[in-house]
């Protein structure tokens, strides 16, 4: 009964442990890592915040119809030491931006790789993911 017991409590502890190695995914899980897209739109929200940036664009389509796009990004504190701030992309800023697809097109979804400002100012994300 003894051992039974201290299996339990260790086979609880492994499993415990490997949840944090659970909660990060591939990027190729949600995104096509061998394609690349490319919108242009206004910018709702950039958020460079723990663990991945977020970002929603307006697009407005060649019919006048506007779509919503969600995209996310790289490692919030690698695209920082890669010269990324809070306050380089803000709200209202026209940006061309690229990268790689959803798996799912219904989600209007991309991974970041590169964002182009209106004024020509361009952010790399060639950082790990």
């Amino acid at each position: 009964m003894k051992n039974l017991g201290i299996s339990l409590v260790a086979a609880s502890a492994v499993l415990f442990l490997a949840l944090p190695g659970q909660a990060h995914h591939s990027v190729a899980t949600f995104f096509i890592p061998d394609q690349n897209v490319e919108i242009k739109g206004v910018v709702k929200v950039f958020r460079l915040v723990n663990p991945h940036l977020r970002m929603e664009v307006e697009v407005t389509k060649p019919n006048g119809e506007k779509e919503l796009w969600s995209l996310s990004g790289g490692v919030t504190g690698d695209l920082r030491a890669a010269g990324w701030l809070p306050t380089s992309v803000v709200p209202g800023d026209v940006v061309t931006v690229s990268g790689l697809p959803a798996r799912n097109p219904a989600a209007k979804g991309m991974y970041v790789r590169r964002i182009v400002k209106a004024d020509g100012t361009t952010l790399g994300a060639q950082v790990r993911d």
